[in-house]
């Protein structure tokens, strides 16, 4: 009988030693950036609650992801349907250690207390690489409305052309996230005040897999003054001189795109005629994206954003 106490003795040790470590994870996390990581995207931030998980990346994107601990690795659950499987080490109280990261365990006053998101979920055949020296901004519906996150404030999108401007005259390449719930109209907001700032190209950030691949589109913000005259009109502001007729959109045929039936009337057309798309505001934003990746590299394709409706 003796040693089946024991047998059962140690077991419940070793439960009880599980159950501590499991539950010590119930904190606030951040990495040791003196060490090297497997991934620039690799979180530097980690938030336990339970069986939830919040991931921060370098961007200050956020993933809320379940997660569980078996032996001496660690399953995260995207909600995207995507699984990550890293080796997990318990160092002690305040250490643990996920794949080649080492995190510190710090007051949970400091934690960023922007709400989790998830991208509009549209994935292209590119890929976001390391993107050190980028502006980035992340632009999310809330409550019906779209605003965007700026470093870790979330704010409208009139401070977009302050938060990229610099004294250098030079703005960084920009990256824009993209949130799930979006309208087109939206980006076209976020694209007028991003081109006050004198800024043109952007890479959109539109889905991702786990914590470390994410899906882009680069685009190029042209917009016709039509719509830049309300929008002066409704923000108050100054209206600057109109910009003077690119030489490269003379002589091209116009094709209006309203609809997910002129875009695969466009995309359908294999000819090298050369052509000014003029893209209404009132478009469907998977469409909109689906076309600036699919006239990507196409030089005889020009793209402008203008004003009508889709009726």
């Amino acid at each position: 009988m003796r040693p089946y106490i024991y047998i059962l003795t140690f077991g419940l040790i070793l439960f009880s030693c599980s159950q501590k470590r499991i539950e010590s994870l119930d904190d606030s996390w951040r990495l040791d950036y003196n060490g090297q990581i497997e991934s620039p995207f690799f979180p530097f931030e980690l938030y336990f609650e339970g069986d939830s998980l919040i991931l921060i990346d370098g961007n200050n994107f956020k993933h809320h992801i379940r997660y569980q601990i078996i032996d001496d690795s660690i399953e995260m659950f995207f909600s995207n349907k995507s699984i990550r499987k890293l080796e997990y080490r318990f160092h002690s109280d305040s250490i643990i250690s996920i794949g080649t990261g080492k995190f510190y365990k710090f007051p949970n006053d400091f934690r960023n207390n922007v709400k989790p998101y998830e991208l509009i979920d549209y994935k292209t055949d590119e890929i976001l690489i390391d993107n050190s020296y980028s502006s980035i901004i992340h632009l999310v519906k809330i409550g019906g409305q779209a605003k965007v996150i700026l470093n870790d404030i979330t704010t409208d999108l009139d401070n977009i052309s302050d938060f990229l401007e610099t004294s250098s005259g030079t703005n960084p390449p920009l990256i824009l996230y993209v949130g799930k719930g979006l309208e087109f109209n939206d980006l076209v907001e976020a694209y007028m005040w991003i081109e006050l700032s004198n800024t043109h190209k952007v890479t959109l950030v539109t889905g991702n897999e786990c914590f470390d691949k994410f899906y882009i589109v680069k685009d190029f913000i042209r917009i016709n003054d039509s719509l830049w005259g309300d929008f002066f009109k409704r923000e108050n502001i100054p209206p600057f001189p109109p910009y003077p007729i690119d030489r490269k959109e003379k002589d091209r045929t116009i094709v209006q795109i309203k609809n997910q039936t002129d875009l695969e009337k466009l995309l359908n057309t294999n000819d090298s005629t050369k052509y000014l798309i003029q893209v209404g505001n009132q478009l469907d934003l998977l469409d909109y994206l689906e076309l600036i990746e699919k006239i990507r590299g196409k030089k005889n394709i020009m793209k402008v954003i203008t004003a009508y409706n889709t009726q």
